[in-house]
């Protein structure tokens, strides 16, 4: 199966954050594939749709960006890690943005949300975003 570039770049993420959630930035939305766009729809109570890699489709689901903080902070509430990452590769007539790629761990991880600093919130604060490593 032809693999395209993006989706050579998610699964080349995904295999060094196998335990994680991966929210996959494209355009206005993270996108979650294969298990992870399962759990994220059984888990966030969000549609699960499917796209058309190469000869075959895989599971799929996503939050619009603007929404993420309290969708990230749901699954790491429920125990979940979840590593969020930039799309690098460029998409048919645009070019390339980098960036890099960050995790969310429920109690001594990083989280990328305002949500999370709040005093009422179960979640330590010293759940803080660090990057880690870049594709």
């Amino acid at each position: 199966m032809a693999v395209s570039p993006g989706r050579a770049q998610y699964l080349h993420i995904k295999r060094q954050y196998p335990d994680a959630i991966l929210f996959y930035q494209s355009g206005d939305f993270y996108e979650l594939y294969d298990e992870d766009a399962e759990i994220g729809a059984r888990e966030l109570e969000i549609a699960l749709t499917s796209r058309t890699y190469g000869d075959g489709r895989v599971p799929m689901a996503g939050v619009p960006i603007h929404a993420a903080d309290s969708y990230v902070a749901r699954l790491v509430a429920r125990g979940y890690r979840v590593a969020i990452c930039q799309q690098t590769s460029p998409s048919p007539g645009k070019t390339s943005s980098s960036s890099g790629v960050m995790a969310a761990k429920n109690g001594s991880g990083s989280v990328p949300t305002s949500e999370l600093i709040r005093t009422d919130n179960q979640i330590p604060l010293n759940a803080l975003y660090r990057p880690l490593q870049a594709f």
